[in-house]
């Protein structure tokens, strides 16, 4: 801030800290320093994402596990798996490890999660 010539006093540092630290650690790492910057999903971006989320979490219980992946990504044409590179349960945990950016890697992913990484996504898009 002070780089920039911006003076805050206390109050509106400690204000815009909160505003970044999302999980209150006290540290503001990367994920949540863009999530801070970056421009929400717009209304139709944010409804596909929903159509997409409601197709995979099949038994509509809020979290998708690595079997309702499998059942949409057919990882045997991925090129690791043809080239006897990866097995297909290795590409499909790192695929589903894609959602998974803000450090909650329990195996499962959360709408909250799905968003979020399309969000990330659509940012580098427009």
């Amino acid at each position: 801030m002070k780089e920039l010539r911006i003076k805050l006093d206390d109050t509106q540092l400690r204000t815009l800290f909160s505003y970044f630290d999302e999980d209150h650690s006290g540290d503001i790492d990367f994920d949540e320093f863009i999530s801070a910057l970056r421009d929400p999903l717009s209304k139709r971006r944010h409804a596909l994402v929903q159509l997409a989320w409601d197709k995979i979490d099949m038994n509509s219980d809020g979290d998708v596990d690595i079997q309702e992946i499998g059942t949409m990504y057919d990882v045997s044409q991925h090129p690791d798996v043809i080239a006897g590179k990866a097995t297909p349960e290795k590409v499909l945990k790192e695929f589903l490890g894609t959602f998974e950016a803000r450090g909650n890697h329990d195996g499962r992913v959360s709408r909250a999660e799905f968003e979020d990484y399309y969000t990330n996504l659509s940012a580098n898009i427009d």
